[in-house]
This record gives C-alpha cells, structure tokens and sequence, in this order.
C-alpha cells in the first residue's frame, strides 16, 4: 500500500499528532478517506485530526458509523456520530447490524465464535460494501491496543505471525485499512479531544471486566505499569 514518493514536509503550524497522520495520509491524498466512526474518543479524535488537514492535503473525507444496537443508547450514539460529522461538514453513513443480517449480540455469536468477533465481521463486511477498492479505510487503533492486543494473543498462545499484533496498514476483507495512530498512546488522544471541547459517547461496557481486554486494561495494565 506504498505510494511511496519522498513525502513534502508538513506545515511548521502542525502539532505532534497532526503530522503523525501527516505523514501515514500525505501519499495517500488521492484516495478517499473513509474513516471508522464510534464517537469514542479514539475514533473522535482520529476524525478530528484527519479534518484538520483535509484543506492541507485536498482530502475527501468521509465518516462510516456502524450502529450495533447492543444497548438501548446505540441509537442515540448514532445520532450524536451523525450530528459531530454535520457540524464538520463531514458526509455520514451509518448501517445498523441486523438491518440486513441477524441481529447479533456481545455473548453469543455463531458458528462458535463471540458476539464481538461475529460483529467485527459483518462490520468489516459493510465497510467492504462502501468502500471503493482504490479507497482507504482508516480506524483509531492506538498504542495502548497495540499493547493489549500483544498480550492477549500471548495468553492465547498465539504463533509467530499472530505476535506481530496490529499492522500499521493491512489488506483485509478486500480494504485497504489503515491505522496511522499506533504509535500515540490514549491517553494524548484524550488530551487533543478534551483540549478542543470535543463530545463523545462512552459505551459502560467498556467497564466490564467480564470482558477479556477490559481485563486487561483495567486489571493487568496497570500493574504492569
């Protein structure tokens, strides 16, 4: 996914991370950039970056929200996803899980995997039905992930490929994906949207510790630390 062509500076009025997704967009301005849209922090911030330089870098730039309906706030996360990208005069488009598929919920899935895994797929399956093959998509996986990720495919028992965590640019479901924030960890991400009076929504479950990542993260991270 190389364009590569020694990329021009960017502006000096840049901060750190705008010239960290700078840098991973620049050789990639010719092609539309779709970008995963939660309305968490991470993925509010990663939009909000990526606006910041679409008059910089001529970006076309567009939100895709999936609405997993696995609270009775789903909607009302939708509608806050949609108004933030009508505020930046970003096009939206959201897709509701089940709307063409089978409801899925965070517990059960089928064909013995998880209700977040089957979700991830048809998520990822819808992407791949809005998105140009030319075209990118971006998502707001972020160092702290990287990290998690890595010691849950440990405690897995993962093979050598599978330690190699979250790639920075990948080919999957037919998408060019793109994940320019790696190497930033959350809590500077917290610091741009909080800095800027940005909204979010925060999904509770994120709090669950039946959750294995929110294990993690919440338990075994903070120790280690």
């Amino acid at each position: 996914m190389d364009d590569s062509k020694t990329s021009p500076e960017p502006p000096e009025e840049l901060d750190s991370l705008q010239r960290v997704v700078w840098g991973t967009l620049e050789p990639q301005k010719h092609r539309v950039i779709n970008v995963a849209f939660s309305g968490g922090i991470d993925s509010t911030a990663l939009l909000s970056l990526v606006v910041s330089l679409r008059t910089h870098l001529a970006l076309r730039v567009r939100a895709l929200h999936v609405n997993h309906g696995w609270t009775p706030d789903s909607d009302t996360w939708e509608a806050h996803c949609s108004r933030f990208c009508s505020d930046l005069a970003v096009p939206f488009e959201s897709h509701r899980l089940g709307s063409s598929q089978p409801r899925v919920g965070r517990q059960g899935g089928s064909g013995g995997k998880s209700g977040e895994a089957r979700a991830r797929e048809l998520r990822y399956q819808w992407f791949a039905q809005m998105i140009e093959p030319e075209d990118l998509l971006v998502t707001g996986h972020h160092l702290d992930d990287q990290g998690e990720t890595l010691f849950f495919r440990l405690m897995r028992g993962a093979s050598v490929r599978g330690l190699g965590a979250i790639r920075p640019f990948q080919h999957l479901y037919g998408l060019k994906v793109v994940r320019p924030l790696l190497e930033v960890p959350k809590t500077q991400l917290a610091d741009w949207v909080t800095e800027r009076g940005l909204p979010t929504v925060c999904d509770p479950s994120n709090s669950d510790e039946a959750y294995d990542r929110n294990l993690l993260r919440r338990q075994i991270f903070p120790v280690l630390q």
